[in-house]
């Protein structure tokens, strides 16, 4: 299990690494398609938990809407596009999700099927959009992908930390580790989550001490130390968060894992859920210290 996880880990980063540093217009290409792909894909696993649950909500039109807005949130960011096409996709989706609703002949599950539809679009395609955001931040920089990487890579680094350590401490404590949320994730322990915030603040750092002079905004840095080791701790925690929302689904469905795509560690969802909560946040730091 391990030996697939960093198989399939070292892929994932070393795929989005090199949207990251390759010097060529086409590398913010691989970020979006990559991007679209990731959260298309981890919204079908998600209808398709709760299609488990007797309510798969409308899952081509979610689906491709959630498509189109991450394509216009990006085509927004880097000025190819009007910014007025994220407010508008979300707009008409709401109108076609409910015209859909209408048309059951059971409109009790019409209406959570709308539910379902509009919950999966803002859990995952609203909020994984500001990774996004964050990579065509400043534009003409570097800064904006740098950024994009630094809180991918401390965010998942608090689900290797808490692995590792949870892993660690399971097997050396008289009686196991103690659990967090048994009912929810029981794998989830107070050690594992102190490991989560211990690797996340170190590789933050250590990514600020690399590429502290790339993340800038115009010349005036983005981040420090201090702020380092707060965003850090705070990746770890929210990050957390995100593995319990995502638990909440795959109990409530009975479902073990979102998906098989990825050996080792399940499906999309499965790793994009710590990211969730995250990039919104993140977003919402970089424009306040920019003054954006």
């Amino acid at each position: 299990m391990l030996k697939f996880r960093l198989i399939s880990g070292s892929a994932l980063v070393a795929l989005i690494t090199t949207s990251v540093f390759w010097d060529h217009p086409a590398a913010a290409w691989v970020f979006v398609v990559f991007g679209c792909i990731c959260v298309t894909v981890a919204l079908a696993e998600f209808l398709a938990m709760t299609a488990v649950a007797g309510f798969p909500g409308y899952r081509i039109l979610t689906v491709l809407a959630g498509l189109l807005y991450v394509l216009a949130t990006a085509g927004g960011a880097a000025g190819c596009f009007p910014d007025s096409l994220t407010t508008l996709i979300p707009g008409i989706f709401i109108i076609a999700v409910f015209l859909a609703a209408f048309r059951e002949a059971d409109l009790r599950l019409g209406l959570m099927n709308a539910v379902v539809s509009l919950g999966g679009f803002l859990y995952l395609c609203w909020t994984l959009s500001f990774l996004v955001r964050i990579y065509f931040f400043a534009p003409d920089t570097r800064a904006g992908p740098v950024l994009a990487l630094f809180l991918i890579l401390v965010t998942k680094f608090n689900d290797i930390g808490g692995y590792t350590v949870g892993n660690i401490t399971g097997r050396l404590l008289p009686g196991g580790n103690h659990k967090v949320t048994p009912r929810l994730s029981p794998k989830k322990s107070w050690e594992g989550l102190f490991g989560s915030v211990l690797f996340s603040i170190g590789i933050a750092c250590a990514l600020l001490h690399w590429w502290g002079d790339a993340m800038t905004y115009y010349g005036h840095p983005l981040l420090t130390l201090p702020v380092a080791i707060v965003i850090g701790f705070v990746c770890a925690i929210i990050g957390f968060w995100g593995d319990l929302a995502e638990s909440v689904v795959k109990r409530g469905t009975g479902v073990k894992d979102s998906g098989a795509i990825i050996p080792g560690m399940g499906g999309l969802l499965d790793v994009l859920d710590s990211l969730v909560f995250v990039a919104p946040l993140f977003y919402w730091y970089l424009l306040v210290v920019s003054g954006g």
